[in-house]
């Protein structure tokens, strides 16, 4: 025997439609939920407000009439004059207070209605953006507009160029002191320019000759020698033999 899906135990009762806890899906479909309604059941907001009908809109009415005052009732109460006044009267208490604002009642003012005035627009007053002027012919024939554009890219690149060299010589003097900028700045521009001069010696020991040679090789020392002529103009100290010099921008 083959179960079906709405095979039920007992008798079947209406009740079961409304029961969620009893009620099956059908095969494919999600379970449907509704309530019945009673016979003659609409749906919306009644409206209860008699203004006329048709009849009442049809007809003019005078814009006094339709502009509706505030009524004092509807306004909401100003507590803040209450407690003002309250408070000249001398009354203190919550009591009192409670007596004196049954008493006296004080509403806001209602909202002012501002007409707003109309902006007087003067009779040849025209709207919209002027037209750009023509542009002449002879200039458009003659490519006026691509030459000025040329030209002006032409000085904005030799600008440019321009910026360009004073930055790079603006980071050249910020070079720090080092030997190889000291030679650059002391160095000749003629190497031939170059005075050969004997070497310093003491006034005791001018006439005596070398008793010890510290380098191993003649070229050595002439090579020792020849690096000393061109590095001793940036040393500091009598015998340009002290701390290198800071280099001159």
């Amino acid at each position: 025997m083959q179960i079906s899906d709405d095979f039920r135990i007992g008798t079947f009762r209406r009740s079961m439609h409304e029961n969620h806890l009893i009620q099956r899906a059908k095969l494919g479909r999600c379970l449907e939920r509704g309530y019945t309604l009673r016979p003659g059941t609409t749906f919306g907001h009644k409206n209860v407000t008699c203004d006329g009908g048709t009849a009442a809109a049809l007809k003019f009415s005078p814009l006094n009439a339709r502009i509706k005052s505030a009524s004092p009732e509807s306004l909401e109460k100003d507590f803040v004059r209450m407690n003002r006044a309250a408070l000249k009267a001398g009354v203190i208490s919550p009591t009192g207070q409670k007596q004196f604002r049954a008493l006296n009642d004080f509403r806001l003012s209602p909202p002012s209605r501002d007409v707003k005035q109309r902006t007087t627009i003067p009779e040849n007053m025209t709207f919209g953006k002027p037209s750009r002027p023509k542009s002449p012919i002879y200039e458009v024939i003659e490519h006026k507009f691509q030459k000025n554009w040329l030209i002006e890219r032409k000085n904005q690149d030799q600008r440019l160029a321009q910026q360009r060299d004073e930055e790079l010589n603006i980071a050249r003097k910020k070079l720090q002191g080092t030997l190889t900028t000291a030679l650059r700045s002391t160095r000749s521009k003629n190497p031939d320019d170059k005075i050969n001069e004997p070497q310093w010696k003491m006034r005791r020991f001018k006439s005596a000759g070398p008793k010890i040679n510290s380098f191993r090789t003649r070229s050595a020392k002439e090579r020792s020698v020849h690096f000393f002529e061109e590095a001793k103009h940036t040393q500091l100290g009598n015998h340009n033999r002290g701390i290198i010099a800071p280099a001159k921008s």
